[in-house]
């Protein structure tokens, strides 16, 4: 505790400064050091055995770190509480964030015994999952289950959540599920026609399938939403598949497909599907238009110790041009141009190799693409025609003469998004072969002049 100034406070009367350590009853002491400070000051009450922590304290035991406007920490009873503190216009800063390992509470009051490793919280807020947990009051437990009265649960990241799924009651296993009594949804605070008469939330990082619970959303074209929900489904230690949808209250909707797959020391990958039907109209008198659009997504990656002789990689993106016209992903919205590529490689011997490519360009702008269809290059490398398998002496002139070959193939067909690989297209698709031979030598003239003909 050195250069830290002490306030030991006997009485409510008198206070002594002291900059010297002092001693608590070893009856009273904790199980392990506690770490704690504060901006303004720590004041001591040694005759009752607690501390005061004024202005941004902070309290580190073991795992646990807390921090808060105010904290009050009770040496003999091994309890801590924090609030936070109003300012002179009365608003509360400095609400307490509590700490345990991995997990992070935010709330308004916390009561915590070191000894017992219980909590009683007050409008607490947590991260569970993929979603965010609210509760007035929360019981913790020392094997970290919780106990919630008046709680929430959404995916919505702000204090005051857009939407929500509200309960009475409901218990928190760790890691594993979220159970509740009778639960329904609010939008904007108000109920609508959902409810439950029990709540079922998955809640574990551990590879599982469950329900993937939407987030809302307002466009002017397309009214109010719920967007992402679905289903995830996980098939196999290396596969899984995500299934979501957007409905929207003016007739729109959208499905979305996902599958994540890998294979140590073979391939790993993505595929992604998505086909929305936006349907848009300012006067409700018109009729409505839709905007139909599709996307294809497919990643692929095969792993360097999987095969020397021949390589697979993949990398497609196809996005059309109606896509992403009324996405709420700022990305779909803004690109125009798509690139997708399909690569394999085959190594023939150790002196040939074959390589096919697959390419597209699309513009979605002005629809215009260029597709390559496919793209053959096959290479043997250097060797010697005329040298012997055995040779014996030095070697003749001839057997220097060396040579390769190279082919060259593509396909290219430059057309609109609106007819493509139509009878016409292929008409006009370009074709072309090339052969390249070179021949070369190295050839010693008089024994001190090279002669390199190439």
């Amino acid at each position: 505790m050195s250069g830290l100034k002490v306030y030991s406070q006997q009485d409510s009367t008198k206070t002594t400064y002291d900059t010297l350590a002092f001693k608590l009853p070893k009856k009273s002491f904790l199980d392990d050091v506690v770490h704690f400070k504060a901006k303004d000051s720590v004041v001591f009450n040694i005759k009752n055995n607690k501390a005061y922590l004024h202005n941004e304290g902070e309290i580190t035991y073991q795992n646990i770190n807390l921090k808060s406007g105010s904290l009050d920490l009770n040496f003999k009873d091994k309890i801590v509480s924090g609030k936070g503190v109003k300012d002179t216009a009365g608003t509360l800063h400095g609400t307490p964030i509590f700490k345990e390992g991995d997990q992070e509470y935010k709330m308004k009051e916390l009561r915590y015994s070191f000894e017992s490793k219980k909590a009683i919280i007050s409008d607490v807020i947590t991260t569970e999952g993929e979603g965010f947990l609210h509760g007035e009051t929360v019981k913790k437990m020392d094997n970290n289950i919780m106990y919630i009265k008046n709680g929430k649960f959404t995916t919505c990241p702000l204090d005051h959540p857009h939407f929500d799924f509200r309960f009475n009651k409901a218990k928190i296993i760790p890691n594993d599920k979220i159970v509740s009594g009778p639960v329904y949804m609010t939008i904007e605070d108000v109920p609508v026609p959902l409810a439950l008469p029990f709540g079922f939330f998955p809640n574990t990082q551990k590879k599982t399938s469950g329900i993937l619970l939407p987030g809302y959303n307002h466009t002017r074209n397309l009214g109010y939403s719920l967007q992402k929900g679905g289903y995830f489904w996980g098939i196999n230690p290396y596969m899984n598949l995500e299934l979501r949808g957007d409905v929207y209250t003016r007739g729109s909707w959208a499905a979305y497909a996902k599958s994540q797959y890998r294979v140590r020391y073979k391939y790993s990958g993505d595929f992604k599907f998505g086909y929305t039907d936006y349907v848009s109209t300012n006067n409700p008198l018109q009729e409505k238009q839709h905007s139909r659009g599709t996307q294809i997504i497919w990643n692929h990656q095969q792993d360097a110790h999987a095969n020397p002789n021949h390589t697979f990689s993949s990398n497609v993106n196809f996005t059309s041009a109606k896509y992403g016209r009324y996405s709420s992903n700022i990305n779909d919205y803004f690109s125009s141009t798509t690139t997708s590529s399909v690569s394999f490689v085959q190594n023939i011997s150790s002196r040939a190799s074959l390589t096919l490519n697959a390419n597209e360009n699309y513009n979605t702008n002005t629809g215009d693409m260029t597709i390559t269809l496919p793209t053959i290059d096959f290479r043997v490398n250097q060797l010697y025609p005329f040298r012997r398998k055995k040779p014996a002496g030095s070697l003749r002139w001839y057997e220097n003469i060396y040579t390769s070959y190279t082919l060259n193939a593509q396909n290219i067909l430059t057309t609109k998004d609106t007819a493509w690989f139509t009878a016409e297209d292929f008409k006009n698709m370009k074709n072309g072969l090339q052969h390249t031979i070179p021949i070369s030598s190295d050839i010693k003239v008089l024994k001190y002049f090279n002669w390199h003909n190439g």
